[in-house]
């Protein structure tokens, strides 16, 4: 048995030596196809409304064929799913769901539906990184179709803040889904049965020894808020051309504000602290929820992030909603371009501040958790 069983194994080996080339082959062909159908996506060869012409037709027509025999694999993930030979398959979906989307997006039918479920899944289902990065590359390709006319702006800042919705919330399903799942698979002893009189206390210290797992887990998901929290800053960035987006939330007395987030192109930021009242913050001392300035100009610390003096064309900030504690947050941004704000944009920001709203407020809750858990943590160690 053991020499038929050594057999069996060699066999193995000597077949999987041969499989790396083929299958590294045939992710690096998927990874093509799947990028040069986001590159036609982006290019407005599948815009309904574009006259096409045969090399546009030809490379459709190519594309489609390609990607729909790149499609007939699984949709579970791979067994091997790391960068960039795993980047294929996802990437193939979302350029799949885009084409999909600008196909249906003139014959009034909800069809941003379509690239929400494809987020949903990659929030889902897929590591980070990989959501990140696919999800980049249909940024890229909406920024692009913006760009040349074939959407408005707010059209596109509101299907960005629809998609870091869709993911946000897939993600804490998906990280609250962990742990139940973890969970079950502990079988019952005979010691925690119902009739047992030890069973409460026995409980308890199961759901103790259970907890730090659990802790583990909330970790991650804390950071993956933040993360989400980044891509949509960044986001909101490259959408309108922006040198830098920031969150100025106050530290728990409310006396300062310090930089909780910043997407930028620039490196010289100052976290803070910064006195309430300093530079553009001060406008806020009052009820005022938006203040704008263009041109800026080079006023001195009207940005305290921002070293003295430092050159902007135009700055927007607006108040982030607390309806519940009434404290100061702060969304703030500026550009270059010294133009006055567009209606469209400062509507697009203010939905963004709504959305971080939500956002912040799902954060405390989760710290609030974290802390409830400590405390049970304490109170079953010292019942043991």
């Amino acid at each position: 048995m053991n020499l038929r069983k050594n057999l069996r194994l060699l066999a193995s080996r000597e077949k999987a030596a041969h499989e790396p080339s083929t299958a590294r082959t045939a992710a690096r062909v998927r990874l093509g196809l799947a990028c040069l159908a986001t590159l036609g996506v982006a290019l407005g060869l599948f815009e309904t409304s574009a006259a096409w012409s045969w090399q546009q037709w030809t490379l459709a027509l190519a594309t489609g064929s390609a990607l729909a025999a790149s499609l007939l694999r699984p949709l579970a993930p791979p067994p091997s799913a790391d960068l960039p030979h795993g980047l294929g398959h996802p990437l193939s979906v979302t350029a799949a769901a885009w084409i999909l989307f600008r196909l249906a997006a003139h014959t009034g039918a909800p069809a941003i539906l379509i690239p929400a479920g494809a987020v949903a899944w990659l929030a889902a289902t897929r590591p980070p990184a990989t959501a990140i990065l696919c999800l980049l590359a249909a940024t890229g390709a909406e920024t692009a179709l913006t760009l040349s006319g074939h959407q408005a702006g707010g059209a596109l800042a509101a299907q960005l803040l629809a998609y870091g919705a869709v993911a946000g919330a897939a993600t804490v399903l998906r990280r609250k889904g962990s742990a139940p799942r973890a969970s079950a698979e502990t079988p019952p002893t005979e010691a925690t049965a119902p009739g047992s009189p030890h069973a409460p206390l026995l409980s308890a210290l199961n759901a103790q020894a259970h907890a730090e797992p659990e802790a583990t887990n909330q970790r991650p998901l804390a950071e993956e808020l933040a993360e989400t929290l980044k891509l949509q800053l960044e986001l909101l960035r490259q959408s309108f051309e922006l040198t830098t987006v920031a969150v100025l939330l106050p530290d728990s007395l409310g006396r300062v504000l310090r930089l909780h987030c910043a997407a930028s192109t620039r490196t010289d930021l100052v976290p803070g602290p910064f006195p309430i009242g300093t530079g553009i913050t001060g406008a806020f001392l009052g009820p005022q929820n938006e203040v704008a300035l263009a041109p800026a100009g080079a006023q001195p610390a009207a940005l305290p992030y921002y070293p003295q003096k430092a050159e902007t064309g135009a700055i927007l900030a607006l108040r982030i909603p607390d309806a519940e504690n009434n404290t100061l947050r702060i969304l703030c941004v500026d550009r270059r371009d010294p133009s006055p704000w567009k209606e469209t944009e400062r509507q697009a920001l203010r939905l963004a501040a709504d959305k971080l709203c939500r956002d912040l407020g799902l954060g405390l809750r989760i710290e609030q958790m974290n802390r409830e858990r400590s405390a049970v943590q304490q109170v079953c160690v010292g019942l043991k």
